[in-house]
């Protein structure tokens, strides 16, 4: 994963010890569909960055 999301799934791990990585990693995995999703979004039509300023 990539930094910002990577580093916190790391932070949630030592916050929650009891809590097994895998299980932190598919509860995140929502979250980092719907940010390719914008992405793809914003690649796929770069006229809607204009519409978000």
């Amino acid at each position: 994963m990539h930094p910002p999301v990577g580093l916190n799934l790391f932070v949630v791990q030592n916050v929650a010890r009891d809590v097994p990585y895998r299980r932190i990693v598919i509860g995140t995995l929502p979250y980092v569909g719907i940010m390719m999703a914008v992405l793809a979004l914003i690649a796929f039509f770069p006229a809607l960055t204009t519409l978000l300023r």
